[in-house]
């Protein structure tokens, strides 16, 4: 029944290399067991924050996970944390699905961006050392995107795209426009069938979508897949039964990004952001020649320091600064020099720890 094995030989494990920097996120994200009356299937979910901090059990997986199944079959699926390899090579026999918890409660969903959002029947024990990930909905072009899931119902894997994803519509039949993100994995990895409802992720560990499905396997490396965007879901079809804003911010905060927390160890409430980084610092001139000046629009928003990250369109990292928060108060201005690129058109990633924005730069 758990389908151990049965992921294409491609899929790497979330304990290898590539997955070092996201062990925070990685326990947030749950094998589903559709139970059934006859028999089961498998998708994937992530526990997710919300702006009252209460540890509020709420997972966001897909809504096509759920179609042809009654709402009441919720009642008896199973939701399997830390189901994953102790190490990066694949283990002889399978790991232990007791961190495990019968039962949930749909809340809302909405088939144009393919959401679900449920509310497990307990709270998750402390010692399943659970991670309620983070989200951004402030719908900045993320520089790259990651995403760990549990293809074939197998354990905890992670495939990463180095590139921009592109804002398209939903190829595969449902949506239009703008609803989904498309990405292509590179380091040969993929998603499977029952990595369906795995968060799609920006560099600083926020999720940006759910997998609503797509092309890609081993066998298939260039095929695209296609997430159903949080920016959409976020006010979704304007009711609370099929939009995420009541559930994730409670507290009307108007809050656009929100950190990941881990309660066990007490890490401090991320604070939401209402207002953003994009608005608060300005990067001229664009076209540029041979330098480009930051500098803070808002006075005093800023109160950490700022990196900056330059790509190429092939998502490879060419070079970074970092910027204390002073070095941008107005009048002041900091200065980059471009002298060593070539003409063309580049990306530029800005990061805090509290949220991230980018632009293309083009260089003349």
């Amino acid at each position: 029944m758990a389908r151990f094995g049965d992921s294409g030989a491609c899929n790497v494990n979330i304990n290898c290399p590539l997955g070092n920097d996201w062990q925070d996120e990685k326990r947030g994200v749950l094998k589903i067991i559709l139970t059934t009356a006859n028999g089961a299937d498998w998708c994937t979910g992530s526990l997710i924050n919300n702006t009252a901090q209460d540890q509020r059990p709420l997972l966001l997986s897909a809504n096509h996970c759920l179609e042809g199944f009654s709402s009441s079959f919720t009642d008896i699926w199973g939701f399997i944390f830390n189901y994953e390899a102790a190490t990066c090579a694949n283990p002889d026999s399978e790991p232990s699905q007791e961190q495990s918890i019968v039962g949930a409660t749909l809340l809302a969903r909405y088939s144009f961006s393919d959401f679900a959002l449920m509310e497990l029947s307990e709270a998750v024990p402390a010692d399943f050392e659970p991670y309620f990930n983070g989200w951004d909905r402030s719908d900045n072009l993320p520089a790259q995107t990651f995403c760990i899931h549990h293809p074939e119902g197998d354990i905890k894997k992670i495939s990463v795209d180095r590139q921009v994803p592109q804002r398209t519509a939903y190829t595969q039949g449902n949506g239009s426009g703008t609803s989904h993100y498309r990405v292509v994995w590179d380091e040969n990895t993929t998603t499977e069938p029952a990595s369906s409802g795995s968060p799609l992720f920006t560099p600083t560990g926020d999720i940006v979508g759910q997998l609503h499905g797509g092309l890609a396997s081993c066998s298939n490396l260039n095929g695209a897949d296609w997430y159903g965007r949080i920016a959409i879901s976020w006010e979704g079809g304007g009711s609370t039964g099929n939009a995420l804003k009541t559930w994730l911010d409670p507290l009307n905060t108007g809050a656009t990004r929100l950190s990941g927390r881990d309660f066990n160890r007490n890490d401090p409430p991320p604070a939401p952001t209402a207002r953003l980084l994009a608005d608060a610092l300005e990067v001229f001139p664009n076209p540029a020649r041979e330098q480009i000046r930051l500098r803070q629009v808002n006075p005093g928003f800023l109160s950490q320091e700022v990196v900056c990250i330059l790509y190429n369109l092939q998502g490879q990292k060419i070079s970074e600064w970092v910027f204390d928060a002073d070095q941008l108060q107005a009048p002041r201005q900091a200065e980059i020099s471009l002298s060593f690129l070539g003409r063309g058109l580049y990306w530029l990633q800005f990061e805090t720890s509290q949220e991230s924005f980018g632009l293309k730069l083009m260089v003349e």
